[in-house]
Parts: structure tokens; sequence; C-alpha cells
């Protein structure tokens, strides 16, 4: 069997996937052309899905009530805006190298494979082995009726911090790594990361011991399903086989 590596893995949009090709094929040229709107529009599509995987698709999937809702509205439209906020200032005085970093980063955070005769893609960010398994086998106490026990319910919390802090990482953080920032936006960019991260690892534990006992089992059920394997890595880790038979024989 090959070997692996866990991943957070969501199928990018047919749009999403156009858009970072365009890019990345303009930064290959013998004479790159980097394309600032092109870039803006891509990550721009890119935090949208991905606040629509870790923060929205969930809670309708566990079916929160109005206030919660409410409360989950406004984390979205925080990130969209804090992200969106940090491209639009930084996009038009990238340097090519920055591009060029840019254009890995995007390669770096996609797989690309066919499917049913077509090219398709998925958003991948890489999760630690042994969180991955966390994940899984606190579903699995879950569904077998431990889903209030405290122990597995510290333990289904602790994955979703994770799980957040991995999003967080490749979403805002690693794309901020790769570009040369003065000290002004360097410290803008850090401010804003921190508050998005402070704000959803709250809402977390707002919400993890209030919601019922069948929607703590639908959420564990959600984010061990974006858990799934990947190429290997060396830094991640290599996914037991024990764990790719339980997740494959569902």
């Amino acid at each position: 069997m090959t070997q692996q590596s866990a991943y957070i893995r969501y199928r990018a949009s047919a749009r999403l996937f156009d858009l970072v090709q365009l890019y990345i094929d303009g930064m290959e040229q013998p004479q790159p052309k980097p394309d600032v709107d092109l870039l803006v529009q891509a990550m721009d599509l890119f935090v949208k899905e991905s606040v629509e995987t870790f923060v929205l698709q969930p809670a309708a999937h566990i079916g929160l009530k109005p206030a919660y809702l409410k409360m989950i509205n406004s984390l979205s439209k925080l990130t969209e805006k804090s992200a969106m906020m940090l491209v639009n200032k930084v996009a038009k005085k990238m340097s090519l190298a920055d591009h060029r970093n840019a254009a890995h980063y995007m390669q770096q955070v996609r797989l690309t494979y066919v499917e049913n005769g077509e090219t398709v893609g998925d958003i991948i960010f890489p999760i630690r082995a042994d969180f991955a398994e966390i994940g899984w086998s606190t579903r699995e106490k879950m569904l077998n009726g431990y889903a209030k026990d405290p122990q597995v319910l510290q333990e289904g919390i602790l994955f979703l911090h994770e799980v957040i802090d991995v999003a967080n990482l490749w979403v805002f953080e690693k794309p901020v790594e790769l570009l040369n920032l003065g000290p002004v936006m360097r410290k803008l960019a850090v401010s804003t990361v921190a508050t998005v991260k402070k704000a959803t690892h709250s809402l977390i534990n707002t919400l993890a011991p209030r919601i019922s006992e069948a929607q703590t089992i639908a959420s564990a059920e959600y984010f061990s399903d974006i858990v799934g394997p990947g190429p290997f890595s060396q830094e991640y880790g290599l996914i037991p086989e024990p764990f790719i038979a339980m997740r494959m024989a569902r």
C-alpha cells in the first residue's frame, strides 16, 4: 500500500480550480506574467469556500438554533472581510518573487486528479496523523453512545480546535509568511489573523457544551469526514493502516 499522510480536504469549485490554474500557468511561463486581478479573484473565492467548509456547512449540517446561527454568520463575515482586506492591501504591492511564492503556495494546497474523465481539484491542508486518529476514534465513540461522556467530548473539542488551527494556518498564516511585508503591513496581518483565531476558538468553546447529543454526533461526523488520505509527508506522519481501513469501510 502506498504511504499516505492525513489531510483536511474538500472539493474546489470548478471556478476556483480554473482561476488557480490560470494564475499558476501565467507564473510558469518563461517570462512570468503576474495577474493581480486574477490573484484577488482566486483568493476571494478560496476564502469564501474555506469559510463555507469550516463554518457555514457544519452549522447547517448540525442544525443550530437561530441565535447560534447568528453568531456563526458574524464569524464568517469577520473572516471573509479580514482576509480580503489583507489581500486587497497587499496584492498590488507584490514583487515578482512574491507572486512566485503565491503560485507555489497554490500548488501546495491543491491536489488534482481525474474523476469520471474530468480533471478536478481538492483543497488540501496537512494534519498530524495522531489528530486525524483522534477525530475518527472520537466519532466512533460518539456513534456508540458516548457523545456526552466528558472525556470523549473533550477529545472532540480538542480535535475541532486542531482542525480550525490547521485551517487558519493554511488560509491565513501561510500566505502571510510567503510575502515580503513591511513592518506596518506585517503587524496588521498578524493582528488580523489573531483576531479571527480568537473569535473562532471562543465560538467553539461557547457552543460545544450547549448543543444536543445528536448535534454533537453530527459535528463529529462532519469534521471527521473532511479528513482523508493524501500524499505522504514526513513532517506530518504516516496514516496507520487501521485508520485507513476504518475510514474506507464506511
